[in-house]
């Protein structure tokens, strides 16, 4: 996406066509395959099989037999899918056109199919948290050796904050449909939207009465889903804080305020990004916490101590690029603050693409639209039509390349409407 390096963009095909191939629980599964045919992807293969149920009973891995989790459904959304077709909607301009197609079809299967699954399988009428773990046929699995029937507040949130996001993207196929003159196609999308919202809504307004941390601030960890101590939440092992859950929290209420401009999540994404700023970040010795007390002391035994695992990396990143963009966005857009803020691409000279997209998330159609493009520094907004800048989608061939390497350092601008309640 920042690069239009083919090498990256074969590495994501290669892994998708794997998801699909070994993973993948299709509805139209055969005896031959003898998967459920219920749909989403199992969360483990046997390595020497390749399939998810021949795991050995009285091994470690017969656990995973067949199993199906939050993880292996609803992480395909926020781990490539959202930015992979950012990447190719609308398809690019120049002879790779045809070539993407189909990749960008195989997206829109996935992301129809995990948002559908989510919405239906996961919201558990009877508790306030969504069901995790399932067996193949999407019967829920309360067994699971720590989770057994609790919940994780953070997955809660996840899902809220992930569902508002599909809910953008299935207005903007909405309207996309509607411009083509396809009304009817163009209302499935808008019920898909207002599902996923609903779920969305649903989570983030439970979890603010359940999953949050009412009087000190900050978001819980792993709880009972069915509290038997008479209080409204009942703590698993403790009542302790990980940095990766407050990042599904900020983004989740941040998100539902653009969607809603309801000043509720407004003020629990400022009570969480509070918590976070004043308890996870080591202003000591630099990086942050894993995990804190219900106070905000820092945890550091055993491998809460350390600042350099995957987990940490990955959503640091992206609590910085998606807590600024939602802000700059949803927030300030609506209070009078600097709405504005610029990606930065470095894009490979690729002759057969022509066009580079350029929307920063998921968003409402409408909701941000480009104001400046500099290429290698040099502004190139008026040369450009500002009916591609309209769909995001900038032509390369108005752009000067760097005369050493052929790169183009692409700077785009980007301004915010406000937030309408």
């Amino acid at each position: 996406r920042i690069t239009l390096d083919w090498e990256v963009l074969e590495d994501i095909r290669r892994t998708i066509n794997s998801f699909q191939a070994f993973f993948w629980d299709p509805p139209s599964a055969t005896a031959e395959k003898d998967f459920a045919g219920k749909g989403g992807y199992y969360s483990h293969l046997d390595p020497a099989t390749m399939r998810p149920d021949t795991m050995q009973d009285g091994t470690p891995a017969a656990e995973n037999r067949s199993r199906k989790n939050w993880n292996s459904v609803g992480d395909h959304v926020p781990a490539y899918l959202v930015n992979l077709i950012l990447s190719l909607e609308p398809l690019p301009l120049g002879a790779v056109r045809q070539t993407f197609a189909p990749l960008l079809e195989v997206c829109h299967t996935i992301i129809d199919e995990v948002s559908s699954l989510i919405c239906e399988k996961f919201p558990d009428p009877n508790s306030d948290y969504v069901f995790e773990r399932f067996h193949a046929d999407w019967t829920p699995d309360l067994s699971y050796r720590w989770q057994q029937n609790r919940a994780v507040v953070g997955h809660n949130l996840k899902i809220a904050w992930n569902l508002t996001r599909c809910a953008y993207y299935f207005q903007t196929r909405a309207k996309r449909l509607r411009d083509e003159g396809k009304p009817q196609e163009a209302a499935g999308y808008d019920k898909r939207s207002d599902r996923c919202l609903e779920v969305a809504k649903k989570l983030a307004d439970r979890m603010g009465e359940v999953g949050l941390d009412k009087i000190r601030g900050g978001i819980f960890d792993c709880v009972e889903r069915h509290p038997s101590d008479g209080m409204p939440t009942q703590f698993a092992w403790g009542a302790t804080k990980d940095f990766w859950q407050q990042e599904q929290g900020i983004l989740a209420y941040l998100i539902l305020y653009g969607a809603t401009g309801s000043p509720h999540y407004l003020q629990l994404a400022r009570e969480s990004s509070a918590f976070w700023n004043l308890f996870f970040l080591d202003i000591e010795h630099q990086g942050y916490f894993f995990r804190t007390t219900e106070n905000g002391l820092p945890i550091l035994s055993g491998q809460y101590g350390m600042k350099s695992s995957h987990a940490i990396g990955y959503h640091a990143f992206e609590l910085a690029y998606l807590a600024h963009l939602y802000t700059r966005a949803y927030v300030s857009a609506g209070g009078g603050s600097d709405n504005s803020f610029c990606l930065y691409f470095k894009i490979n000279s690729i002759k057969e693409q022509k066009s580079i997209n350029v929307l920063p998330d998921f968003m409402p159609p409408s909701r941000v639209r480009i104001t400046s493009v500099h290429a290698n520094g040099v502004d190139v907004t008026d040369s450009l039509d500002p009916a591609n800048l309209a769909v995001y989608q900038i032509p390369t061939d108005a752009m000067p390349p760097d005369p050493t390497n052929g790169t183009v350092e692409l700077v785009v601008e980007f301004h915010a409407t406000p937030v309408q309640a």
